[in-house]
């Protein structure tokens, strides 16, 4: 699924548009909720979580960046951030355990200057992880007496 961002003013540090797909590779799939102009997306502590931002133009349609795309995460002790070797756009996000709900914000940034100028698109996403909740149960037995 991928939802496009038209106006991120309300976003600190969110400027231009940006379109973000979020999957989930577990076998449980992961909500995603457009709240207001920002993306967030819900899993387990027991998920990992792949995105892509996608720089579109005014109208819409794809553009060319310059340079790589560089994604951070504000805390690193909620979810490890791996930024795919081949495309810069692309980055997976594995949940950290922990103790109940634990929001973090992604951010990715680029150039969209093709010339040799600056201008630095930020383009905002969370990631919420919550604990695991139970999906089945087993029953041990002790020795008979």
């Amino acid at each position: 699924m991928s939802l496009q961002w038209t106006d991120c003013a309300e976003w600190p540090r969110a400027i231009g548009s940006a379109r973000w797909a979020w999957s989930c590779e577990q076998f449980r799939v992961s909500v995603v909720i457009k709240q207001g102009e920002k993306l967030m997306v819900e899993m387990s502590e027991e998920q990992v979580v792949s995105a892509e931002v996608a720089p579109v133009t005014a109208k819409g349609n794809p553009a060319t960046i310059d340079g790589d795309v560089v994604w951070t995460v504000s805390d690193p002790s909620v979810v490890t951030l791996e930024v795919d070797a081949s495309d810069s756009k692309k980055a997976k996000f594995t949940a950290l355990a922990g103790d109940g709900v634990r929001p973090c914000d992604v951010t990715a940034e680029f150039d969209a200057d093709l010339g040799d100028g600056v201008r630095t698109i930020t383009a905002i996403g969370q990631i919420v992880v919550k604990d695991a909740e139970a999906q089945t149960a087993e029953i041990t037995f002790g020795q008979p007496e």
